[in-house]
């Protein structure tokens, strides 16, 4: 179990799981959020729509932001999985299904 306590301070590595649905607003909604407050993104894009994000973590690259703060992993399930067993991945952001939902919180 992860617990994310309220304050300003960085928590390390935050997993993002980004729907098929909407590959851009949805992290846009968690993405500047988690760098602004100091912290690095894993961002685990839907494996229907892989590159509306690699597009976007291109502009972030194209603006300046260091390599390694902004990373994509690709895949399906299996990557998902491995994201949540990450012990330095320290919060997650997720709008999706309740599958995916209970395996984000098991």
């Amino acid at each position: 179990r992860m617990y994310a306590p309220p304050g300003r301070d960085p928590v390390g590595v935050v997993g993002c799981v980004v729907p098929f649905n909407f590959p851009f607003m949805v992290p846009m909604w968690t993405l500047p959020i988690a760098l602004m407050m100091g912290n690095t993104v894993v961002m685990k894009p839907s494996e229907k729509v892989p590159l509306t994000m690699t597009y976007v973590a291109g502009l972030f690259e194209e603006a300046g932001l260091p390599k390694g703060v902004l990373n994509l992993l690709q895949g399906s399930r299996e990557a998902v999985e491995g994201l949540i067993d990450h012990e330095d991945v320290r919060a997650f952001t997720f709008v999706g299904s309740s599958p995916v939902a209970k395996l984000l919180s098991s």
